[in-house]
């Protein structure tokens, strides 16, 4: 090997300049894929429109019996077609057709024709197909296509059925603040969200069952604790006005998941509303938690966010709540939530016609309205 002259410098080159080099390697590339991704966005969002009407085809839970909606199911609809620009047709669980899954447990119902997974959760204990097996499998005929699930309990599921999951993690309801805008007043020192079996009725009024004794508030708090109800008209209008609702709640206690999404989308110090305890807070582990303490939906949800344990203010719904309490307790337990919804929505499976991320307003509530949820 030679060797430089005596008394010749070698120039070596700058950090700044490796730095420089390898920073213009990684635009070229991150470059490229960003072609390589948008052209295969714009082949999926060709499966999955309807030729007919140029509508999106979007699985969600919808009971086609009731004329109410549950707002986080119906979400689904409006995140995909905000972000989309492109208004979104409800497509059955069960189709032979290419479409699309989004807000909600609800992926373990997907059979047939191809099915992208986005931010969707499932139930590890069901499948579509066979319910003696007691597990969630891989339907058959089926090409379940996963780009980011709810939470990594979700995405285990697939991964245990030998369906590809990539670990890219979110509901898509965290970004519902680029698209409604929360009240600019608080009027309630805690809203308590309750789940759509524990209402008398499916129906927009607050009322619940009558033996859920937790829920009654006494006059001393009947100005500052309102109970809310998922369950609205089916329309966007109606869905603006339940979120109003929720965001002029100082404090949120919720035993809907999509209760918790939104307080923490909002940045509203919240606590998850367990149905067991003398009212107190109680820690558990996430990856140790049983359903008889933590609804899987929300373990997955918070696992989603790096978490790895949760604390819970919980109440036998036979014992009145101490108010007051669980006020003090929120205050002093809750931390925001910490999401990134980059890796989210790069993950989207059609083209962004709204990206949440450049910080412009959402305009296009014409679109929205024309939703038939």
């Amino acid at each position: 090997m030679s060797r430089p002259k005596r008394g010749v410098t070698i120039q070596r080159p700058h950090k700044r300049d490796i730095l420089m080099s390898f920073s213009r390697r990684d635009r070229i590339i991150h470059k490229s894929l960003s072609v390589v991704n948008a052209a295969l966005n714009r082949s999926i969002l060709s499966r999955v429109t309807n030729r007919n009407d140029g509508t999106i085809r979007l699985a969600w839970a919808r009971s086609p019996e009731k004329y109410y909606a549950n707002i986080g199911d119906a979400l689904s609809a409006v995140m995909v077609t905000a972000l989309s620009g492109r208004l979104c047709r409800k497509e059955p669980f069960r189709s032979a057709r290419e479409r699309l899954y989004a807000v909600g447990t609800i992926a373990h119902n997907a059979y047939g024709g191809t099915a992208h997974i986005w931010g969707t959760g499932l139930d590890a204990k069901f499948n579509a197909f066979d319910k003696t097996l007691g597990r969630y499998a891989a339907p058959p005929s089926t090409n379940v296509r996963v780009h980011a699930t709810r939470g990594p309990y979700s995405r285990q599921a697939f991964v245990d059925a030998a369906i590809p999951a990539p670990r890219v993690y979110g509901d898509p309801v965290w970004m519902l603040p680029s698209i409604f805008p929360a009240a600019t007043e608080k009027k309630w020192d805690l809203g308590v969200i309750v789940h759509v079996t524990e209402l008398a009725a499916f129906s927009p009024e607050d009322k619940t069952r009558p033996d859920f004794i937790r829920y009654q508030i006494p006059p001393e708090f009947r100005d500052r604790v309102k109970i809310i109800s998922t369950v609205v008209e089916p329309t966007v209008d109606a869905m603006m006005a339940k979120m109003e609702e929720i965001t002029s709640c100082r404090r949120i206690l919720s035993v809907s998941l999509h209760g918790l999404v939104f307080a923490e989308s909002y940045g509203i110090p919240c606590l998850y509303f367990g149905f067991n305890g003398p009212n107190a807070c109680e820690t558990f582990d996430l990856a140790l938690a049983t359903e008889d303490v933590l609804n899987h939906r929300v373990r997955d949800l918070y696992a989603g966010l790096g978490r790895e344990k949760i604390t819970v203010y919980g109440c036998d719904r036979i014992r009145p709540t101490d108010w007051a309490a669980a006020m003090s307790a929120i205050d002093e337990v809750w931390s925001p939530a910490q999401f990134d919804p980059g890796p989210l929505l790069d993950a989207f499976p059609l083209p962004l016609a709204f990206d949440p991320r450049r910080g412009e307003p959402f305009r296009n509530y014409d679109l929205l309205r024309q939703i038939e949820f």
